[in-house]
């Protein structure tokens, strides 16, 4: 089978680790990095190979797939481009700024037969493995992600920032469970600090099933921290994200215990070869757009309670 023919749009902070990883996977030909800074793309293209771009349109001929990993604002207008010209695509998060974007780019990749992939990383962190086979009936849920101030961030509210990542993962596990992930009942609390978005944001949120979630995000914290704790009806388990870390109570001695996860994968390695993989076996990816659109509206809820 041949390779995959990928371009990478957006090599800012993110978009360099795809190109990275990119070059190094099997069964992928980095053929593209674009950048409106033309002398980014020109660096990375010497370090990892690929033609250097500032303009997307002008690498389509050369590729399969798209990696998208420009600023939120830009994401639905490229990727309804790149799906009109045929292209899989990886968005990363949020896949869009609304609902109603992410929407008609659903429609329009089903129409056409093409694969998005979103980027919720933290799907494929081995701490959120682990704890999605492990627990066995969640009744709670309490994140915390907090994180410094961080210049590149503030084009967006810190729910479509920070928070969407625990809402997704919240999803992930009661689908897996087979329990209801309506909304009986939501409420919020946020504030802007260092932007005119929203800087801090507390929600609770109730679902139509025995499940209660917590979750806090900021990014005026002084230190980052990207933390769950989840309670189940015979479980409890503290999660780790940065240091890919769970930490298990035994109810029966009492007792906490570090579990040794013995995966030390870049959770991004795996994600793009995901990506890859479903692109040459035509399946649906991991991180599907309409689990993304689900997160999305949620968060959406979020903002209009906090105001943003």
């Amino acid at each position: 089978m041949k390779d995959i023919r990928i371009g990478v749009i957006g090599l800012g902070y993110l978009g360099k680790h795809h190109a990275r990883i990119l070059s190094q996977l099997e069964n992928v030909s980095l053929k593209a990095l674009i950048d409106e800074d033309f002398s980014i793309a020109e660096s990375l293209s010497s370090q990892y190979g690929g033609k250097a771009f500032n303009d997307f349109r002008d690498a389509i001929e050369l590729v399969d797939a798209f990696v998208i990993a420009t600023p939120t604002s830009s994401h639905y207008s490229i990727a309804k481009e790149c799906l009109r010209q045929s292209k899989h695509l990886f968005i990363e998060k949020p896949i869009t700024l609304n609902s109603k974007e992410a929407q008609e780019l659903i429609t329009l990749s089903e129409s056409m037969g093409l694969i998005i992939q979103v980027g919720h990383i933290e799907r494929f962190n081995p701490a959120f493995i682990y704890a999605k086979k492990r627990i066995k009936n969640p009744l709670y849920f309490e994140s915390e992600r907090l994180s410094p101030y961080i210049e590149r961030a503030i084009n967006i509210d810190v729910s479509l920032d920070l928070l969407i990542h625990d809402i997704d993962l919240i999803l992930t596990i009661m689908r897996e469970k087979e329990l209801n992930t309506t909304i009986k009942e939501i409420s919020a609390e946020g504030l802007s600090m260092v932007s005119q978005k929203t800087d801090y944001v507390l929600a609770k949120i109730r679902f139509n099933s025995p499940v209660t979630a917590v979750l806090k995000a900021s990014r005026i914290a002084q230190d980052k921290r990207r933390e769950m704790y989840i309670y189940g009806v015979d479980s409890y388990l503290i999660l780790d994200f940065s240091r890919q870390k769970v930490t298990e109570f035994n109810p029966e001695d009492k007792t906490f215990k570090d579990i040794d996860l013995n995966n030390n994968e870049e959770p991004l390695r795996v994600e793009l070869s995901s990506f890859i993989h479903s692109i040459m076996n035509n399946l649906p990816p991991i991180v599907t757009a309409q689990e993304a659109l689900q997160a999305l509206q949620i968060a959406e809820r979020v903002n209009q309670l906090t105001g943003a």
